[in-house]
């Protein structure tokens, strides 16, 4: 059965009765049908004097190559990937860091220990304010011990100048004796530089004790050593309360501590994957990317019976805390240089995939290809269909 496909108004008018007569033909057989599964030599076949050219093809107003209505696409290839579904994740955390009221010595007193439970706080901001009752003659006898330590170095290295010059000086002009007198002067000097140090050790010690001692003196606060969440103050002491040494104030989760995590049992993740960390649900959710750091949790985890995946991702630590549920997806499958087909291009009859290709003399026909699977934007076609061929798009 052969259709003539003439001028464009006559195509648009007769196409659709002609596609309808075909399709209801009875008694045809599945070969002379219009349109057959197998996808070939099924053709709306024009007379050779009557073929179409190209200029049937136009410029949509959005730009895209068209044909009498329908968008026209040219496979190429490309990369194609699918993307999870997204599934539930969790928050864990590696580590808390404990404010504690610690000193050297004298007394501390609590003045005010701020309740910021829940709060997120920056390094340095403030978690308590104290008073400190010191002893200011213990500072004074670190002062004079460090002075009579510098003392004694300074006597050391000026006796050390005059034996180390007087050895030189009476190093033998005979041989023997003289290999002798060089032995204890290297002996002198290896013994000078070993004493040096430990005089700059022991300097360097009282130094810091005395810094300490006068940095606790004038302690009147107490401050956040990381960034992070407090989770826990402790409410039990009250202001003028004496703060014994290693008393603690205040927990906090640090930003860097806070992690999610999900069951990976199929193992499809490794480390450094791509991933995206979603907070919330529906309208309100937020996503936020994220990099698989550890898997399995043997990084992070000393728990090798679970299949436990750790990712970090780019988000206000405060948000996941107080925000859920969470939820994490990714790309799960990548298919580099592979011909793309667009979803829209594709019909499906009996779990067989079916293109209309448009060829060069304006002929028509349905084609079935095999998919090697969609992503619901496109297809990547495994066989039947080459680079080039131009197609119909049903949906514009």
């Amino acid at each position: 059965m052969r259709y003539i496909l003439t001028r464009k108004n006559y195509w648009k008018k007769t196409l659709p009765l002609l596609l309808a007569a075909a399709l209801g033909l009875s008694g045809c057989s599945s070969e002379n049908s219009l349109f057959t599964d197998a996808g070939t030599n099924v053709v709306i076949q024009a007379q050779k004097e009557d073929y179409l050219d190209l200029s049937a093809l136009e410029e949509s107003d959005t730009g895209k190559t068209t044909f009498n209505g329908y968008e026209v696409y040219t496979l190429e290839y490309g990369d194609f990937q699918t993307e999870s579904a997204a599934f539930s994740a969790g928050i864990d955390v590696m580590e808390t860091t404990v404010v504690r009221a610690e000193y050297a010595s004298g007394t501390m007193r609590l003045v005010q220990l701020n309740d910021l439970r829940s709060t997120f706080v920056s390094k340095g901001d403030v978690i308590a304010l104290v008073s400190m009752e010191t002893n200011a003659l213990d500072l004074e006898e670190l002062e004079l011990s460090l002075t009579r330590l510098k003392e004694r170095y300074e006597k050391f290295k000026a006796d050390y100048e005059v034996a180390h010059e007087e050895a030189i000086e009476n190093i033998s002009i005979y041989e023997l004796p003289g290999k002798i007198d060089r032995l204890e002067l290297y002996q002198m000097e290896m013994d000078h530089i070993r004493q040096d140090e430990s005089y700059l050790k022991q300097m360097e010690s009282y130094e810091e004790r005395v810094e300490e001692l006068k940095d606790l003196m004038n302690t009147t606060e107490i401050v956040a050593p990381v960034d992070g969440i407090v989770i826990e103050v402790n409410r039990e002491i009250s202001a003028g309360a004496k703060l014994e040494n290693g008393t603690m104030l205040a927990k906090i989760i640090p930003s860097d501590q806070i992690y999610m995590t999900f069951e990976d049992n199929l193992s499809h993740y490794a480390y450094g994957n791509e991933m995206t960390f979603i907070v919330g649900r529906n309208a309100q959710a937020k996503e936020f990317p994220a990099k698989v750091i550890s898997t399995n949790g043997k990084a992070l985890s000393s728990d090798w019976s679970k299949r436990t995946t750790y990712i970090s991702a780019s988000t206000s630590p405060f948000e996941v805390i107080t925000s859920g549920p969470f939820y994490v997806k990714a790309v799960t499958n990548v298919m580099k240089n592979v011909l793309l087909l667009p979803f829209d291009a594709v019909t499906t009859d009996s779990g067989k995939y079916f293109v209309t290709v448009l060829h060069e003399d304006g002929t028509l026909e349905k084609t079935q290809f095999l998919s090697g699977g969609n992503n619901t934007e496109y297809y990547w076609v495994y066989d039947g269909l080459e680079e080039g061929t131009k197609v119909l798009i049903y949906n514009n």
